[in-house]
């Protein structure tokens, strides 16, 4: 495996163990300062969240509210970055 590979693969076990832990601030540790997210929510098109503050909040408020909320990987692969 390509060593960009593997960290990609090394970001996303990271980001998925921080929300399983619901840890907010280790969710955004993988976020830049311009990140931007793709909500499934509102139905039907969703909503796109930009930028640290609106992110965390929104984390903030999806674990409040989400008190099971966990990822179970079944397969993972990366190709690159």
């Amino acid at each position: 495996m390509n060593p960009q590979t593997s960290d990609t693969l090394e970001v996303v076990q990271h980001f998925n163990d921080a929300f399983n832990r619901h840890d907010v601030d280790a969710v955004m540790a993988l976020m830049t300062s311009d990140c931007s997210f793709e909500n499934t929510r509102p139905a039907p098109d969703g909503e796109r969240l930009e930028g640290h503050d609106r992110i965390r909040a929104f984390w903030e408020q999806f674990f409040a509210r989400s008190l099971q909320a966990h990822f179970d990987t079944e397969e993972i692969f990366a190709a690159g970055d």
